[in-house]
């Protein structure tokens, strides 16, 4: 590859282990992660994915509450809504 700058000077791109996070390549000129780099991955991945399924259950149980106070609501309006609306009705100086 020539140097953009036109000398005609061909570059060399020597491997550097910092720049391509300790990667090495390999025979057919891919470059190999390392297993320990491997298995910090999967171990990442796992832990996201632990996150994930415990924060969707937590919103799962938020939803259950949310539709047992709907619930009662339904259920006392459908029993006496005049009374029930009528207690959030200000009288006189409240």
């Amino acid at each position: 590859m020539n140097s953009p700058c036109g000398t005609g000077h061909i570059r060399h791109r020597y491997w550097n282990p910092h720049q391509i996070g300790g990667a090495m390549p390999s025979a057919s000129g891919h470059h190999q992660i390392p297993a320990e780099t491997q298995r910090h991955d999967d171990d990442q991945t796992q832990e996201t994915a632990q996150g994930l399924s415990a924060a969707a259950m937590l919103a799962q149980e938020q939803a259950d509450d949310l539709d047992a106070i709907l619930d009662d609501i339904e259920t006392v309006l459908e029993t006496n809504a005049e009374e029930y609306v009528s207690s959030f009705v200000q009288k006189g100086g409240e």
